[in-house]
């Protein structure tokens, strides 16, 4: 199963929730500007354990081209 495509999604989302992030309009309404930040959070981790994981892949796949040759 690739989830490549899922969290490629989760990317273009966190992208786009720090643009709003950074809009003066959201800034001024608590309300969004909370439930922003709460997805912010949600999203940064997940987004960043997947790049921990791709990064240890090509670890690992590295380390088995090193390994036959």
């Amino acid at each position: 199963m690739d989830l490549t495509p899922h969290f490629e999604k989760m990317e273009v989302e966190l992208a786009q929730v720090n643009r709003d992030l950074a809009d003066p309009e959201i800034i001024s309404n608590q309300h969004r500007l909370r439930k922003l930040g709460q997805r912010h959070a949600e999203l940064q981790k997940a987004v960043d354990l997947w790049h921990e994981y791709q990064a240890v892949k090509q670890e690992h796949q590295d380390a088995i081209a090193m390994l036959q040759d």
